[in-house]
């Protein structure tokens, strides 16, 4: 084997240290009970929260994260799906404010059009920023469901959108 020029130098050697050796503690005396009730004021380490489905010891397995991964994608997906119908719906009030507003042979469609657009920029704007904003969190699941909900609800909310176009405008 030939010499590697490119290799890290070796690490100075470690002084030898003595072995440790583990004695157990005492156990901890009971903590006194809280003012006007009977139980413990802190919580016991026998006693700490954990995942529906643990061990009880507050010790997240991978199949545990893996389902939460899963939860928050799903809910990525619902919040963005949620917005769809929001951008699709919402412009329905300014196109009936038209119609009601303008009498006879007034048209509601190009007011329905004209804020149903911008809502569904504003929703795509929203989604962009939370999406980066979760994966700055380290929430790289929920950002993920972000952008899949907005692109499966984005023809839905097409058709949609022009369905109730079409709707207004008979």
């Amino acid at each position: 084997m030939s010499h590697n020029p490119y290799r890290a130098p070796l690490a100075p050697g470690r002084p030898a240290v003595a072995a440790a050796t583990f004695t157990p503690a005492a156990p901890a005396p009971a903590p006194a009970p809280a003012p006007g009730g009977s139980g413990p004021a802190v919580l016991l380490p026998s006693a700490r929260p954990s995942i529906p489905g643990g061990t009880g010891d507050g010790i997240v397995t991978s199949a545990q994260r893996r389902r939460i991964r899963v939860r928050r994608v799903r809910a990525g997906i619902g919040l963005a799906l949620v917005g769809h119908g929001v951008a699709v719906t919402l412009p329905v009030l300014p196109a009936l404010i038209k119609v009601m507003l303008g009498g006879p042979g007034s048209d509601g469609t190009i007011a329905y059009v004209l804020s149903a657009v911008p809502a569904q920029l504003a929703l795509a704007a929203v989604v962009v920023v939370l999406g980066i904003r979760r994966t700055a969190e380290r929430d790289a699941a929920g950002a993920v469901g972000l952008a899949l909900g907005w692109l499966a609800g984005a023809p839905a909310a097409l058709l949609a959108g022009i369905a109730i176009a079409v709707t207004i405008a008979v």
